[in-house]
């Protein structure tokens, strides 16, 4: 997520633990003024930016930024620490928090220059995509326009094998977009076939991810902190993931168990951790009970070379969605617990992307 004004003011006001509302009445400024000012579509004035300042109780300087150098005022930098993740959604229910998904990943289609999605293909795509297809109210004539993409499939097996994630894809997603009436052109489709992993093929995939960048990246985590395939035996280097492309990987039993114990093979073909850190969101859905711990890890870092999933703490853009349930013996004053679809709806809204 690029540094901007924008950024700058909704994080700080996020860190304050202040509405639009909120900061609006404080520093006497209308709330369609604040929007504007957050989704960066209105430069404010010099007096306007005085009184967000006051508001918010930072200096004025703390506004003073370098978009090109991509560098910020130190207190912005603690900050920037401090509210990591960019977002943390909480919803009153598992079946709220799978509508807020839907509505995020439309929203990073609309509002993205590049209509792109990076899909997982595990239980919580199951989950996801039978909630996506199961509500009317959420339009996603977008997806007919997106490019779509997968970031893991099983090695060695062909796009009908019953273990592969291209299939999984194909009759759990897209047959029931075509039930809506909703067609995805096949150049629009980039998905790995496990037949074909050869480093020409991996390189072509690594391409097309490239000159796609994804809108957003729906991404699953084990409980026991695996991404990707990304193990949690595995030593990562956090100097070099940035530069991790597809490749394949070798499950440790750990992973093979929570993945799919009666898979055909020990190997999965994955897009990297490099590719999934260029994507421009990255929405990470936690549901679980499971998944306490190692949600609880995340949120209190470090990053921890052993734990593949703290890796996305190096990602600006992070949306994590959970329950009250998960988050409440995790994170005390979690300020904002989403009651309704009408709260969901409100919230995306806020945050431009409805």
């Amino acid at each position: 997520m690029a540094l901007n004004l924008g950024n700058i003011i909704l994080r700080l006001r996020r860190l304050k633990r202040m509405s639009q509302e909120d900061l609006a009445e404080k520093a006497g400024i209308g709330v369609k003024t604040i929007r504007a000012i957050e989704h960066n579509t209105q430069e404010p004035r010099a007096n306007t930016l005085a009184s967000l300042a006051a508001a918010l109780n930072v200096k004025p300087e703390t506004f003073s930024i370098d978009i090109q150098s991509n560098s910020a005022s130190s207190i912005y930098a603690n900050c920037e620490q401090a509210v990591w993740p960019a977002r943390l959604l909480v919803c009153e229910t598992s079946a709220l928090a799978l509508y807020a998904c839907a509505r995020m990943l439309v929203g990073c289609l609309k509002t993205s220059d590049i209509r792109s999605l990076m899909l997982p293909t595990g239980r919580t795509a199951a989950l996801l995509f039978e909630s996506l297809l199961g509500d009317t109210t959420v339009d996603l004539s977008l997806f007919g326009q997106a490019h779509l993409f997968i970031d893991t499939e099983t090695f060695g097996v062909s796009p009908t094998h019953p273990s592969s994630r291209q299939r999984f894809v194909r009759n759990s997603l897209l047959a029931g977009l075509k039930r809506r009436k909703i067609s995805i052109r096949k150049e629009n489709t980039h998905f790995f076939n496990g037949c074909l992993p050869g480093i020409d093929r991996l390189a072509q995939y690594d391409a097309m991810v490239q000159r796609y960048r994804p809108s957003a990246h729906l991404l699953a985590v084990s409980p026991d902190g695996e991404i990707i395939g990304y193990d949690p035996d595995e030593v990562l280097d956090i100097t070099a993931c940035d530069k991790d492309r597809c490749k394949v990987i070798h499950l440790q039993e750990s992973g093979r168990r929570y993945i799919d114990p009666n898979q055909p093979s020990r190997a999965i073909i994955t897009i990297g951790l490099g590719n999934l850190l260029e994507a421009e969101h990255i929405i990470l859905p936690i549901f679980h009970p499971s998944k306490k711990a190692i949600l609880a890890k995340m949120l209190a870092g470090p990053i921890d070379n052993n734990c593949p999933v703290t890796m996305l703490r190096l990602h600006k853009g992070v949306t994590i969605l959970t329950t009250s349930e998960i988050i409440q013996p995790i994170a005390d004053g979690v300020d904002e617990v989403m009651i309704s679809r009408d709260h969901v709806d409100e919230r995306m809204r806020e945050e431009g992307l409805l």
